[in-house]
């Protein structure tokens, strides 16, 4: 009895996914293939046969270009997509797991730059408390970077910075340890996100946000190149009540000896 009482918390403890489609069968449906150039940079963005397909170029420096694919809806009414599955409240403790798997592929950095980029990564954006996520009132992404190369070479620290675009606050943190290696190569990546909002959560004084939008991108300034993405899941971590390991247990343990005692003093019905 007790082990079923906690097989029954264990199952109401299940990871629940945020997103749909994890496997990029239903583009139209759920998914938003869309990007952007601030300068003359060019970009595509399209979902064929389950793969996305991600491609940019500002080789000529003119500022930072990007694309992604976004399931969610983005702050002051830039683009949205198919509402998430549930947007769960971020707070210091909350995590979600997420599993991409990617190959990022044809980099190419213009040498006579000071500064390029290229940068794959997978973004969460929330909305603070009292703020209207409609409006022009500053919100906040936690970019969770999987390659960060800054003139070819992988950057690690983590960066806070008010943005020049709708003054939202953002976090950037390298969350795998890519090397030149793993280009063109199809990498599978699993992480938990708890170490990293709750830094972003703290370090712009948020005691809590509500997460609207999720999205994997490619960006580059004086640099190109193309990603594929073949999976991506996000799933909000849900861990076992606090019961099963604390107070309850005794509580369990006393209603199965109850109950075992009752059924071993039954007597068997006579046979006649």
């Amino acid at each position: 009895m007790l082990f079923f009482l906690f097989c029954i918390a264990v199952a109401y403890a299940d990871d629940e996914s945020i997103i749909y489609d994890p496997d990029l069968t239903q583009p139209e449906s759920y998914w938003l293939s869309i990007g952007w150039t601030h300068g003359n940079g060019s970009w595509s963005s399209k979902i064929i046969d389950g793969i996305a397909y991600l491609c940019v170029n500002d080789l000529n420096d003119t500022g930072w270009t990007g694309t992604k694919i976004q399931q969610g809806t983005m702050p002051h009414n830039w683009s949205r997509s198919h509402p998430l599955r549930i947007n769960p409240i971020v707070n210091s403790t909350t995590n979600f797991k997420i599993k991409v798997r990617l190959r990022l592929s044809n980099v190419t950095f213009n040498t006579a730059v000071n500064e390029t980029w290229v940068n794959v990564g997978v973004s969460l954006w929330m909305q603070r408390p009292n703020t209207d996520w409609n409006s022009s009132d500053p919100q906040l992404e936690v970019g969770l970077k999987i390659f960060w190369l800054r003139n070819g070479e992988p950057q690690h620290n983590h960066v806070h910075f008010p943005g020049d675009l709708g003054n939202d606050y953002h976090s950037l943190f390298d969350v795998y340890n890519e090397s030149s290696s793993d280009i063109g190569k199809w990498v599978e990546i699993e992480f938990n996100t708890q170490p990293y909002t709750s830094q972003a959560l703290e370090r712009w004084k948020i005691e809590f946000a509500t997460l609207w939008n999720v999205e994997v991108y490619l960006e580059a300034k004086g640099g190109a190149g193309s990603l594929e993405v073949d999976y991506v899941q996000i799933c909000l971590d849900q861990p076992i009540p606090e019961f099963t390991n604390h107070a309850f247990i005794p509580v369990l343990l006393a209603v199965s000896t109850i109950m075992t005692f009752k059924l071993m003093m039954r007597r068997p019905e006579k046979q006649s």
